[in-house]
């Protein structure tokens, strides 16, 4: 989304006499992706390896850059297969953007739904740009789920505070009985 607005700012014609990696400085997206709060990864599309990953990339799949630029797009994900079909097609010039839901693994915490944005770079047509915005429906399900704990909690504590009342209630009633009778009121 602001990624579009950031590639149309910067396109220029691409320098073929330029390596890949080169080619992908040359076109100075990087420092503006650096910036962006969302998850921002930059994939050479031929071997699906990380050439780029923002700092919020690295906090949501919590490993360095030097550690992701060593690892493969499809080891991330739970449905890598369908990712990779994407990114295929994407560099097949089928299309030139598209949108999916994602499984991403994190080794030891629970699997995070995603929703990925995957588009072609004009500017550096040797690569593939990934941007990542954790599931909103996820979210949504989990924040209900939580409300529905804490409302069933909740109802629990009052059910036990209104036995107490009563059973107080109770014992205090029976002892002025009690007191009544032993005093001769009653």
């Amino acid at each position: 989304m602001v990624l579009k607005n950031l590639i149309k700012a910067r396109k220029s014609p691409p320098d073929n006499s330029l390596s890949d990696d080169a080619a992908l400085v040359a076109t100075h997206l990087l420092p503006g992706m650096e910036a962006l709060p969302t998850v921002v990864l930059v994939l050479d599309k031929l071997s699906l390896k990380i050439a780029f990953a923002n700092p919020s990339a690295e906090a949501m799949l919590e490993r360095s850059r030097k550690q992701l630029a060593q690892t493969s797009w499809p080891e991330l994900f739970a449905n890598a297969d369908e990712l990779v079909t994407t990114i295929t097609s994407i560099a097949d010039h089928r299309f030139n953007a598209t949108h999916l839901d994602a499984v991403l693994e994190r080794p030891g915490r629970e699997p995070l739904h995603v929703h990925a944005i995957v588009a072609y770079l004009e500017v550096a047509p040797n690569y593939v740009l990934l941007e990542l915005f954790e599931n909103e429906r996820h979210l949504k399900t989990d924040r209900e789920e939580r409300i529905h704990d804490l409302t069933a909690v909740n109802k629990q504590l009052i059910r036990n505070l209104a036995h107490e009342i009563k059973k107080s209630a109770r014992r205090h009633s029976r002892r002025s009985a009690t007191a009544r009778v032993r005093t001769g009121c009653a």
